[in-house]
């Protein structure tokens, strides 16, 4: 059914009419009717054409039959609106430590989360419930009315500068950092598409398409020609067209749309491909979820593609062939070690690959997404240079890509998805290669040896794989290589040394023209956690003196002593030869290298000493480290260990006792340095965390100290820095205060814990959070570490410990996360908890509803959730606040609330509370304020509250309360905040607040309140910040006929608003206005005249939506179905006798 109101005609350049704009009623989805020969035609538009003018529609018609497709407008606003959704929270964010690190507040982010688990049922699922632009779009926009194309020509000018009359998409819940907005050029009419935030225009001439087009055999021949300089490239190759097509392409098109961390939320739209002299897309560490879109192929001048860092699903499309059976396969011969680089199947198989990118893409950046399947075999991207599919949950086997299919590539990365099977030695033929990461996969077999043949390769990552077999010694030809990682596999063998590439040399000093090997470029040679065995080579030291920076060869099988030569490598930054079975000494020749080297050869057969020079100048050192422990901090002294072989600043090296049977080894375990444990027969001895003197144990100082360890007391700020100095006593501590010598009371509210000392917002990941040893401080007494806005983990069980404790404040931490600790009933003597501002989650302890000696409970602003115990919560028996608003608390306010006597304060908003208020608030007679708005509660406001004259505050608004106001309410001497609009109560306003002096804030809007209102709160200049000096009445509550936001007049809206013609409203202090009908009317007039507790028979029906109002009990209609008699028994002794209205007769 078509609607007949957009029956707008489009009129051509010489005002005849070519079309009519119209939508289907339902399911709203627009067209466009446009007159052919053939008769009338309609065109599936985008949706959001319904909020163009007529004109842009006509010039988008225009355009459509002239080149078959829409504007590139167009395809940015579709772009546009498909990556503009709110922003949502998946649970994807908080697998690491249940928080994100960003610009979300953590809180607000987990909040929204768990708000949507309890809207949906479940956790978020984008594909499920989010729906998106396309799902308006129908599948032949972009193909309609090519076979009717028209003659008319659009120019530049009119195509661009002619366009507008948009309406702003809705920006509720985005981010007002988002550079794809309307304050940055997006969608604004007054503004060209080129000078949108994030779209770059270029000079693409018709010349520059038919060169592209009709030369695309010597672009792919060109890999160096590049988009930008194509029409210089022209001209300096004095090409001339005399045959170009000139059929209005304009010159100026979108060549960029570069939109990085701008937080986009969405899917990628199809119609991205309508942008078609896009050369460079660029949307990485967005919020884009999705597949990606296949029309990706028909952008045949895309050369960069960067969707790094989103949420992307789905595979990468391509077609793997189906190989032929057996039979049909003929493998060819391999006669020379070119021939194996180029090997390939005959099969039988006709299927073609589709291809899977542009054909002449050069940059494919997809790392950090969520895609899946197999990488295609077939790419047919002759020009492509870097392609990036890392830390995804691709499977299968590895492409073998060869330099047929990719002749040109430069990087590929691959790390971090689930791939199987072996390196492929074919990828030794990309002789473009220098970057090759296949880390941390599930590759085996062995190194391919013909990587030696890679001679342009400088970085080679095969680490955290099952790769077995030894270290090719043809790697040692790569001149150019800079970065070797083969850690975490299964390789054996020795490390390649001098003489395994330059046979027969004598290990002596390098001479002039010296060469160890081709790798005169390495810098980093890791290769720990692997089997390797034999010794550290003499040459690998001598060869790589000059560039060497980071040697790792821990965890391996490695004997002998630690060459000399090591000396030589004069830019080395560190050496790792953990857990090792090296022997010897440290050489003195190490005296000489840099003082900063980070050493760590814990866990070996060392004897001997340290240089000093790397033990950071001990006491005078800049670093904690090295002041507290000098050369402990390298190598543990003999007949001492620790878990990682060094002092930490976490505790030292700790003595082990005397076993005469380890002492008879050689070396004697007594002399070894750097052990991590002490000899077998006494392997019970066991590192306590934070001792930092050996002892076993930890002190109270220790233990302070071990909180500004782990919560990076370095940047905490200058007061602080002698905390991490033992020789100062704990007393003598800045933010520490001590009673009879011990510690009553830690403030830490200035002590800038776990930031990152820049001076800026962020989060250190190497924060540990509150130590469970800080429950040592046993006599402590108040702890405040509130305010700490990078502060994050737990609140360890063992505070618990700490039976003194009376004051605990953890507020506004919003990194402090997971449950309160139920041992927190264990502090008998607490009287106030405040974690007001966190991110503390679950259900609150029910121990905590039984602290007797507890007078404020202050848990707002966190996540928790669960319901009040009704068994407990008349426990608090000290109890005067409760603070527990914006959670996500459901169930009823327990009647036991009644037995808090002492109460003055109770705040529950924004919850999920539902039942009624209970009237045993009124056994509450301290009590000064109930703010309980924004839940679902339901019932009347109870009459018995009125009772307690101490109130101050009562502030029930957004709930679903009915009935009338309790008259009592007004009487009520302090009453300055009464609040209870956005609920369903009616009746009039009580004439008992015309007389409430102290009355203040007094809301009732968006209710079903009538006149009268009485003329002494018109008066009242108290009301409302003053409002009715102003506005009368209307300060008080907007009269029938008006409306409001607030349901009362404002400055903002210079009074209240009166409603258009032809609408009104049916109460006083109405938010919006309406059309009224015969139901809204009759309604009225059963509020007016009581009706809830008329008798049944008369109630038959009435204000019952679905059945007409003919139907309801006395109405009478005509034929017509209008009303023309309400009529009623004249009877009404009943009513009379209670002194009621009586009803119309």
């Amino acid at each position: 059914m078509l609607s007949t109101r957009s029956f707008t005609p489009l009129l051509d350049e010489d005002g005849d009419p070519i079309a009519m704009r119209y939508y289907e009623y339902a399911p709203a989805e627009w067209a466009v009717r446009y007159y052919d020969k053939v008769g009338l035609v309609d065109l599936p538009v985008p949706s959001h054409f319904q909020t163009l003018d007529d004109d842009r529609v006509a010039y988008e018609l225009r355009y459509q039959l002239l080149h078959g497709q829409w504007t590139e407008r167009t395809a940015l606003e579709i772009l546009y609106h498909s990556l503009m959704e709110p922003p949502i929270q998946d649970d994807s964010i908080f697998a690491k430590l249940n928080l994100t690190v960003g610009s979300i507040n953590p809180k607000a982010a987990l909040k929204l989360q768990q708000r949507q688990q309890f809207m949906l049922g479940s956790g978020p699922n984008h594909q499920s419930y989010r729906r998106t632009y396309q799902d308006h779009l129908k599948e032949t926009a972009m193909a309609a009315a090519t076979a009717h194309r028209a003659g008319a020509s659009v120019t530049a000018g009119s195509l661009f500068s002619s366009l507008g009359g948009i309406l702003a998409a809705n920006s509720v819940g985005r981010l007002s950092t988002r550079k794809m907005d309307t304050a940055y050029g997006w969608l604004r009419a007054d503004v060209d598409v080129c000078d949108w935030e994030g779209v770059v225009c270029g000079d693409f001439s018709a010349t520059s398409v038919y060169y592209w087009n009709n030369m695309g055999i010597m672009a792919a021949a060109t890999a160096a020609l590049d988009m930008d300089h194509m029409n210089q490239h022209i001209q300096q190759e004095s090409w001339v067209c005399d045959h170009c097509p000139t059929d209005g392409i304009a010159s100026e098109r979108v060549t960029k749309v570069e939109l990085p961390y701008a937080g986009l939320v969405g899917t990628l739209p199809t119609e991205v491909a309508l942008l078609q002299y896009l050369h460079r897309l660029d949307l990485r560490g967005n919020r884009i979820y999705g597949s990606l879109p296949t029309t990706l192929r028909q952008m045949q001048y895309l050369q960069y593609l960067d969707l790094t860092r989103n949420e992307l699903s789905g595979t990468i499309g391509g077609h793997i062939p189906t190989p032929p059976p057996p039979s049909q396969q003929a493998p060819q011969e391999l006669s020379t070690e070119d021939d194996q680089l180029e090997t390939t199947t005959t099969t039988a198989s006709t299927q073609e690959p589709i291809p899977l990118f542009p054909p002449y893409i050069r940059e494919v950046w997809l790392g950090s997404n969520q895609l899946h399947g197999t990488i295609p075999l077939e790419l047919e991207t002759p020009l492509l240079m870097h392609l990036d599919l890392s830390k995804n949950q691709f499977t299968g086997s590895l492409p073998r890509y060869g330099r047929k299919q990719l002749p040109k590539l430069k990087s590929l990365f691959v790390e971090e998805n689930q791939l199987t099977g072996k390196i492929p030695p074919k990828w030794a033929g990309l002789t473009h290669l220098e970057v090759v990461d296949v880390g941390y996969n599930i590759l085996h077999s062995s190194i391919p040896t013909l990587f030696g043949k890679m001679s342009k390769l400088r970085e080679l990552n095969i680490a955290g794989n099952q790769v077995s077999g030894t270290i090719p010694t043809e790697l040692l030809q790569l001149a150019h290589l800079e970065s070797l990682v083969l850690s975490q596999n299964q390789l054996h063998g020795s490390i390649p040394g001098g003489d395994d590439t330059v046979p027969h040399r004598a290990m002596r000093e390098p001479e002039a023209g010296y060469k160890w090997s081709q790798l005169t470029d390495l810098q980093f040679f890791h290769a720990s956690d692997n089997y390797l065995t034999s010794t550290l080579p003499p040459d690998l030291f001598y060869g790589l003196s000059k560039t060497i920076q980071s040697i790792d060869f821990g965890y391996n099988e490695l004997t002998g002593t630690i060459p000399r030569e090591v000396a030589k490598c004069t830019n080395l930054e560190r050496i790792n030869a953990q857990s090792n079975f090296i022997r010897g000494t440290l050489p003195s020749e190490m005296s000489r290298m840099n003082p900063n080297l980070e050493l760590n050869f814990s866990n070996n057969l060392l004897t001997g000493s340290i240089p000093t020079m790397f033990c950071g100048g001990g006491p005078t050192s800049m670093n904690f480290l090295y002041r507290q422990f000098a050369c402990d901090a390298v190598l543990c002294p003999p007949n001492t260990f620790h878990p990682t072989g060094a002092a930490t600043l976490h505790s030292g090296c700790r003595p082990c006792p005397h076993d005469p049977v380890a002492d008879r080894r050689d070396p004697p375990e007594s002399k070894i340095l750097g052990r991590s444990k002490c000899a077998s027969s006494a392997s019970k001895v066991a590192m306590v965390n934070g001792d930092v003197d050996g002892d076993g144990k930890v002190s109270v100082r220790e233990a302070l100290r071990l909180l500004f360890v782990e919560t990076i007391g370095r940047f905490w700020g200058q007061h602080f820095q002698n905390w991490i100095d033992m020789k100062v006593n704990e007393c003598d501590l800045y933010g520490v205060t001590c009673v009879n010598g011990h510690v009553a009371k830690l403030d830490l509210v200035n002590a800038a814990m776990c930031s990152s000392g820049d001076h800026k917002s962020g989060l250190v990941p190497d924060c540990r959070g509150i130590p469970s040893e800080l429950a040592l401080l046993s006599r402590m007494e108040v702890l405040t570490v509130s305010r700490r806005q990078f502060l994050m983990g737990t609140l360890p069980t063992e505070i618990g410990l700490m039976t003194r404790l009376k004051y605990i404040d953890f507020s506004d931490c919003p990194y402090m996360t997971g449950p309160l600790p139920s041992e927190l009933g264990l502090l008998t003597n607490l009287k106030y908890i405040n974690v007001i501002g966190s991110s503390f989650n679950q259900s609150v302890p029910s121990e905590i509803f039984h602290l007797t000696s507890l007078e404020k409970l202050h848990l707002s602003n966190n996540v928790f959730t669960g319901t009040l115990p009704p068994s407990s919560l008349g426990n608090l028996e000290s109890i005067k606040e409760i603070f527990f608003s914006n959670n996500f608390v459901h169930g009823t306010i327990p009647r036991e609330v009644g037995n808090l006597t002492k109460l003055e304060n109770f705040e529950m908003y924004g919850n999920e509370l539902n039942g009624t208020i209970p009237e045993t608030f009124a056994r509450c007679t301290n009590l000064k304020r109930i703010d309980v708005f924004s839940n679902k509660l339901t019932g009347t406001i109870p009459k018995a509250i009125a009772q307690v004259e101490s109130l101050q505050i009562l502030h029930l608004k957004m709930n679903k309360l009915t009935g009338t106001i309790p008259p009592k309410y007004g009487e009520l001497p302090f009453l300055s905040w009464f609040d209870v609009s956005h609920n369903f109560l009616h009746g009039t306003i009580p004439s008992t607040f015309g007389h409430a002096r102290s009355i203040k804030d007094f809301r009732l809007g968006g209710n079903m309140f009538y006149d009268p209102i009485p003329q002494t709160l018109c008066t009242n200049t108290n009301i409302n910040g003053g409002l009715t000096a102003t506005y009368g009445c209307d300060g008080v509550i907007c009269p029938l006929g008006t409306y409001s936001d607030t349901g009362h007049a404002t400055h903002a809206a210079n009074g209240c608003i009166q409603c258009p013609e032809g609408e009104s409203t049916m109460y006083l202090g109405s938010t919006a206005c309406k059309l009224f009908t015969s139901q809204d009317i009759l309604s009225i007039l059963f509020d007016a005249m009581q009706g809830e507790r008329w008798p049944d028979e008369l109630r038959d029906n009435w204000k019952n939506r679905h059945v007409d109002v003919c139907y309801w009990s006395g109405i009478i209609c005509d034929t017509k179905g209008d009303v023309v008699s309400i009529g009623f028994p004249i009877a009404w002794d009943d009513w009379a006798n209670e002194g009621l209205a009586a009803p119309l007769a």
